[in-house]
């Protein structure tokens, strides 16, 4: 199972990781911490409109690898780490907002639930 992992890991290419830590991680802090950025931008471009988009490119894309579903939960679980200690409570919902467009590109995209 463990060599089954690494393979997946090594299948997703450095794209794939990178858009995702970036997503999950550093553009939800620098909003937070960058002073041009007030609330409202940072919930309605970053974490909406710019993870919401990301998250729909991480679904296709794990679609398109032919990667396993369970990759999915990748970039909410990360985000709801960084969420959880650094942002205020009423934005932990995107977590679940990720996980719901990254299933749903990916299963769209995916040519094994296809008729």
């Amino acid at each position: 199972m463990l060599k089954r992992v690494r393979q997946g890991i090594s299948n997703l290419g450095w794209q794939w990781w990178l858009a995702m830590i970036c997503g999950a991680a550093v553009l939800p802090l620098l909003g937070r911490y960058l002073p041009f950025i007030n609330r409202a931008k940072l919930v309605g471009w970053v974490l909406f409109i710019i993870n919401g988009l990301l998250s729909w490119w991480l679904g296709q894309s794990l679609a398109k690898r032919q990667q396993s579903g369970w990759w999915i939960f990748a970039m909410p679980v990360i985000f709801f780490v960084v969420d959880y200690q650094f942002l205020p409570k009423y934005t932990r919902y995107f977590a679940l907002f990720y996980l719901g467009i990254s299933y749903l590109s990916w299963s769209m995209t995916n040519h094994r639930f296809q008729h």
